[in-house]
Protein backbone atom coordinates (compact mmCIF):
# COMPACT_ATOMS: atom_id res chain seq x y z
CA UNK A 1 0.00 0.00 0.00
CA UNK A 2 1.41 3.69 -0.91
CA UNK A 3 0.88 6.16 1.44
CA UNK A 4 -0.50 9.62 -0.18
CA UNK A 5 2.19 11.99 0.35
CA UNK A 6 -0.32 14.74 1.42
CA UNK A 7 -2.08 13.01 4.24
CA UNK A 8 1.08 12.00 5.25
CA UNK A 9 2.43 15.72 5.81
CA UNK A 10 -0.60 16.50 7.37
CA UNK A 11 -0.29 14.10 9.68
CA UNK A 12 3.36 15.10 11.13
CA UNK A 13 1.93 19.07 10.55
CA UNK A 14 -0.81 17.92 13.51
CA UNK A 15 1.62 16.09 15.49
CA UNK A 16 4.25 18.69 15.77
CA UNK A 17 1.65 21.35 16.57
CA UNK A 18 0.29 18.84 19.71
CA UNK A 19 4.06 18.20 20.68
CA UNK A 20 4.42 20.92 23.54
CA UNK A 21 8.10 20.93 22.41
CA UNK A 22 6.99 23.72 19.89
CA UNK A 23 4.45 25.88 21.97
CA UNK A 24 5.42 25.81 25.95
CA UNK A 25 8.02 28.19 27.22
CA UNK A 26 9.11 25.57 29.76
CA UNK A 27 10.82 23.08 27.00
CA UNK A 28 11.73 26.59 24.49
CA UNK A 29 13.87 27.40 27.75
CA UNK A 30 15.44 24.61 27.95
CA UNK A 31 16.60 24.20 24.19
CA UNK A 32 17.91 27.73 23.92
CA UNK A 33 20.62 29.87 25.27
CA UNK A 34 19.41 33.48 23.68
CA UNK A 35 16.22 34.68 22.72
CA UNK A 36 15.09 37.24 19.68
CA UNK A 37 11.98 38.86 20.07
CA UNK A 38 10.84 41.67 17.84
CA UNK A 39 9.12 44.38 19.55
CA UNK A 40 6.20 45.35 17.66
CA UNK A 41 3.03 42.67 17.44
CA UNK A 42 4.73 40.66 20.31
CA UNK A 43 5.79 42.31 23.23
CA UNK A 44 3.65 45.27 22.54
CA UNK A 45 1.00 46.40 20.51
CA UNK A 46 0.02 50.34 20.17
CA UNK A 47 0.65 51.01 24.02
CA UNK A 48 0.23 47.90 25.48
CA UNK A 49 2.09 45.06 26.60
CA UNK A 50 1.14 41.86 25.85
CA UNK A 51 0.30 39.00 27.78
CA UNK A 52 2.95 39.42 30.96
CA UNK A 53 5.34 39.77 28.33
CA UNK A 54 7.63 41.83 30.62
CA UNK A 55 7.35 39.25 33.25
CA UNK A 56 8.05 36.13 30.37
CA UNK A 57 12.21 38.58 29.79
CA UNK A 58 12.60 39.32 32.91
CA UNK A 59 12.00 35.01 33.96
CA UNK A 60 14.53 34.26 30.79
CA UNK A 61 16.78 36.82 32.13
CA UNK A 62 16.80 35.16 35.57
CA UNK A 63 17.61 32.15 34.68
CA UNK A 64 20.37 33.15 32.69
CA UNK A 65 19.02 33.71 28.80
CA UNK A 66 20.10 36.37 26.19
CA UNK A 67 17.05 38.47 25.29
CA UNK A 68 17.70 40.60 22.20
CA UNK A 69 14.59 42.96 20.92
CA UNK A 70 14.78 44.29 17.92
CA UNK A 71 12.24 46.15 15.27
CA UNK A 72 11.45 46.71 11.65
CA UNK A 73 10.01 50.38 13.18
CA UNK A 74 12.79 52.77 11.51
CA UNK A 75 10.76 55.80 12.63
CA UNK A 76 12.04 55.10 16.41
CA UNK A 77 14.99 55.60 18.00
CA UNK A 78 16.74 52.28 20.54
CA UNK A 79 16.51 55.12 23.10
CA UNK A 80 12.48 55.42 22.32
CA UNK A 81 12.02 51.89 22.35
CA UNK A 82 14.48 51.51 26.16
CA UNK A 83 12.04 53.83 27.08
CA UNK A 84 8.71 51.71 25.84
CA UNK A 85 10.03 48.94 27.75
CA UNK A 86 10.28 51.04 30.86
CA UNK A 87 6.94 52.07 30.83
CA UNK A 88 5.61 48.69 31.02
CA UNK A 89 7.93 47.54 34.20
CA UNK A 90 11.19 46.56 32.24
CA UNK A 91 13.91 46.73 34.49
CA UNK A 92 16.88 45.72 32.67
CA UNK A 93 17.03 47.50 29.19
CA UNK A 94 19.86 48.01 26.94
CA UNK A 95 21.12 49.58 24.07
CA UNK A 96 23.38 47.41 22.83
Amino acid sequence: MVENPKQTETQTLQSLSKSSQWTHLSELKERYDSFILDCDGVIWQANNEIDESIKVIEHLEAIGKKVFFFTNNSTKLAEDLINKLKSFGYKNPKSD
